[in-house]
């Protein structure tokens, strides 16, 4: 079954025989396989013999999808800008009371001394100011479009230094971490960026099991061409004839099918704290690199998160 679109597309070839009179660019949408919905644009002409007699009508189908896809893009990227600009305005509207907040503590905290009856409350509104200005932080790096510092660097030893921070961490709380990754992967990136983003990976694994578990680490080379004939979503072609591909797969609790459409977009969030920004920035993060991020989770089978990137040298 095609769908809807079928009913249209036969009333388009209807109406141009009966009106006798060509029909362009009309939009339709049929179903292909597995329900996945294809937009079309549909332009219609009549066939003629020598005579003008009309023989029948010849219609051609354009697939939209790419288009489609680069429009919706569009209006993500309008949307995360005027998003941004409201964080920034937020973040420096907030910021400059909360430095006077952690002055005014740390002025009580000298005057009234370390025996103070008062220093358990000052302690506990000096870690509120600081969670806060956390917070802010994350609104600002969030506002801030990313200045990327490309350069030539092994990512496997970017990924070495963050699993190295976190593994103690990971330890505690009773779970493990899988390295699975080539000896060398040279590309040219922004270190910096590109370790703050697997940062929030790893750390958004070990928030993600709550009773044990492993985070596995994989890092690949694949060809270009490999890689979008197994993503036919991707807006458009790396230009690089290889994508480095790494994958932080961990065994947690999953994420909720109706959760999976929002979680990169900003202050969406299923934890009982946080900004919701910490996704979108890492979603940022890999699209200034030229890259493609993907998600793959059912609730109790655990998240996988890939990362691919153009192997630039």
């Amino acid at each position: 079954a095609l769908g809807p679109g079928a009913a249209a597309l036969t009333r388009l070839l209807e109406e141009t025989m009966e009106e006798t009179r060509a029909h362009a660019h009309q939009e339709l949408t049929i179903l292909a396989g597995e329900g996945r919905e294809v937009p079309l644009r549909a332009t219609s002409t009549l066939l003629q013999d020598e005579q003008a007699g009309i023989k029948g009508v010849i219609c051609v189908l354009e697939d939209l999808t790419a288009i489609k896809a680069m429009e919706e893009e569009q209006r993500r990227l309008d949307r995360l800008a005027a998003l941004g600009q409201m964080s920034a305005t937020v973040a420096h509207e907030i910021r400059n009371p909360l430095m006077t907040l952690a002055l005014g503590i740390g002025y009580l905290e000298r005057s009234l001394g370390e025996e103070t009856p008062h220093a358990d409350t000052l302690q506990r509104l000096r870690r509120q100011v600081e969670r806060l200005t956390g917070i802010m932080n994350e609104f600002l790096a969030f506002s801030r479009a990313p200045q990327l510092n490309l350069a030539p660097c092994d990512l496997t030893q970017v990924l070495d230094g963050v699993l190295d921070g976190a593994e103690p961490g990971f330890a505690e709380a009773n779970m493990r971490i899988r390295r699975d990754y080539a000896p060398s992967l040279a590309l040219a990136l922004d270190a910096e960026h590109m370790e703050r983003a697997f940062t929030n990976l790893a750390f958004n694994a070990l928030d993600a099991m709550t009773a044990g578990g492993e985070l596995a680490v994989r890092a690949r080379a694949m060809p270009t061409a490999q890689w979008l004939a197994a993503h036919p979503e991707a807006p458009s072609a790396p230009p690089t004839p290889e994508m480095v591909v790494v994958d932080f797969q961990d065994t947690g609790s999953g994420i909720a099918p109706e959760a999976m459409a929002h979680i990169f977009e900003p202050f969406f969030t299923t934890k009982s704290k946080g900004t919701g920004l910490g996704l979108a920035i890492v979603e940022r993060t890999v699209r200034e690199h030229g890259g493609h991020i993907g998600v793959e989770s059912a609730p109790g089978q655990g998240t996988t998160f890939t990362i691919s990137l153009p192997r630039r040298v």
